[in-house]
């Protein structure tokens, strides 16, 4: 863990170097410089580090090379490898078949998505930064290498849907989903962009909420019925896989997006924002005698209160599924990155010094706790990235 803990201690350091919060060029620099310090960590890690990748994808990467592009899926024994990740693998092999190719490769597509999105979309970038590593997103995405790949070339189409351009973001999904099925779920978040989050409408979620451990068995069958899903997912229906888990894991991974769900309610108040501050703003200039209009650059067009609150939501919601079919909480990679958009904006609301500063400090902590009781006690177990080690080890 103590590779980790020099990572957290990164962060600290870049944050009163740079100033990231205080200027663009500063948040910059930090993005810049603590991103490609966790891509090195994930990119110079052994095959050893991630359950995953020791198990799977390092045995298998170098087999591609032998394998014609017409059976593909037929380098692993159940063939249940989307046919994107297996083209991917492919491609690198006519480069190089060292696995620690494949490891720098597939860590990049990975980690500085999200590095950028903080960049465009955040108000407090260490804050998620410090979120990305702390709530064990770091952790997961060294593991799962297919769902992270694909988490992640979601990300990079966020950026579509902000601006409403749902057909582009909907291309970048349907990629995702040629590196994992999950990524399909990424498309409801066009249908909640075209909602606003009403009282009653958070009524009635949180009564959907409440009403998961009497229903998840039915619903989750329901969905198995769909053979694109019944494929990857039939495991989980039954025996040993069919199981939940209510463990300190478990229940800070949902308690931490509840939370930020509530500050959202309390302070941020979707159902009152003004639709035309969702418009992009314009801006006027005279040349020549001439009055030309343009769109301010994209990064100046806020996020929806309405979405961010729904991602949030649906990121809590497939947490809560963990207590009952532990699967289902990998789908919340999709919507998690809204935390690092909500927290913040709900801290900027908050009128009360003390209280804004009670509740950041607050998530801090409990952030840390968390990542460093996980990180020591099942950091091997659950996810194989403790101990760290080198490739060249």
């Amino acid at each position: 863990m103590i590779i980790y803990i020099i990572l957290l201690l990164l962060i600290l350091f870049a944050s009163v170097i740079f100033k990231p919060n205080g200027s663009r060029k500063g948040k910059k620099y930090f993005i810049v410089f603590v991103f490609g310090a966790i891509y090195l960590l994930n990119a110079l890690r052994s095959p050893l580090v991630g359950i995953d990748l020791n198990k799977y994808y390092a045995p298998h990467f170098a087999q591609f090379a032998q394998i014609p592009w017409n059976n593909l899926q037929s380098v692993t024994i159940s063939g249940d490898w989307e046919l994107g990740f297996c083209a991917f693998c492919k491609l690198l092999t006519y480069i190089s078949t060292d696995t620690q190719f494949f490891i720098a490769v597939s860590s990049a597509i990975i980690v500085l998505p999200y590095g950028y999105f903080i960049y465009k979309n955040c108000d407090d970038a260490v804050f998620g930064t410090f979120f990305y590593v702390a709530y064990n997103l770091m952790f997961s995405n060294m593991n799962t290498i297919r769902q992270a790949m694909a988490v992640s070339i979601v990300i990079m189409g966020l950026g579509a849907l902000r601006d409403k351009k749902y057909l582009k973001y909907t291309i970048f999904v349907l990629v995702a989903v040629l590196f994992h099925k999950s990524a399909l779920i990424a498309l409801v978040l066009v249908l909640v962009d075209k909602i606003r989050l009403t009282p009653n409408r958070l009524i009635f979620l949180l009564v959907l909420l409440a009403a998961i451990p009497v229903t998840y068995s039915v619903l989750f069958n329901y969905l198995l019925q769909i053979p694109f899903l019944s494929d990857s997912y039939d495991i989980y229906k039954s025996g040993m896989h069919a199981v939940g888990y209510f463990n300190w894991n478990s229940l800070i991974q949902f308690v931490v997006p509840f939370a930020v769900l509530i500050l959202v309610c309390i302070y941020i108040k979707p159902w009152k924002m003004d639709e035309d501050t969702l418009q992009r703003p314009r801006k006027f200039t005279i040349s020549g005698g001439k009055i030309f209009i343009s769109k301010v650059p994209n990064e100046e067009y806020p996020w929806s209160d309405s979405i961010v609150g729904f991602a949030v939501y649906i990121a809590a919601m497939c947490r809560f599924f963990v207590f009952f079919i532990f699967v289902v909480g990998r789908l919340s990679q999709f919507f998690v990155p809204f935390i690092m958009i909500a927290f913040p904006r709900a801290l900027i609301m908050m009128n009360n010094t003390k209280a804004r500063i009670l509740t950041k400090y607050g998530m801090y902590c409990i952030l840390l706790v968390y990542f460093l009781y996980i990180g020591f006690t099942s950091g091997g177990a659950s996810y194989g990235t403790v101990p760290y080690v080198f490739f060249n080890n």
